[in-house]
């Protein structure tokens, strides 16, 4: 699986560019905004009526494309986290996050033990590029973003 190169860019001080998807929901879409140079996209389930299949279809597809796909949930709840995660996304961006103890609720959905406590199942992640249990959270907990 590649490295979040979001992440990275950041950590280094780096700036990233990537537009809020509202609307689209095809592959040729993603592709386009790829060509176009962006360093991720922000697919907004927050707003907008995606539904689980078309996320998964569309942030998969992100990843053939080398684009980061990172994924606006609507609330600070385990399902939200969890699904948009399951996805296969890089990041979830949590609106409404106010206090120190949210953001712990926020690790605690978005990262394995012994960091967090979200849980492990499927291949969504790494199902290009197969990995070990022990290797994929470990990936997992090395590359997901968590915005608040």
């Amino acid at each position: 699986m590649p490295e979040n190169r979001v992440k990275q860019t950041l950590k280094k001080g780096g700036w990233v560019s990537g537009p809020i998807i509202e609307e689209i929901r095809s592959v040729g879409h993603v592709k386009m905004l790829a060509l176009a140079g962006h360093d991720f996209l922000w697919f907004d389930c927050e707003h907008n009526m995606y539904d689980y299949e078309t996320l998964h279809m569309v942030v998969q597809y992100s990843y053939a494309c080398g684009i980061t796909p990172l994924v606006r949930v609507t609330d600070l709840s385990y399902a939200a986290v969890a699904r948009a995660l399951d996805s296969g996304a890089h990041g979830v961006i949590i609106p409404r996050v106010d206090t120190r103890e949210q953001v712990e609720e926020v690790v605690e959905y978005a990262k394995y033990p012994p960091e967090g406590r979200r849980g492990a199942g499927g291949l969504a992640r790494n199902a290009y590029d197969p990995m070990g249990v022990k290797e994929a959270i470990e990936y997992g907990n090395r590359e997901t973003m968590d915005v608040v």
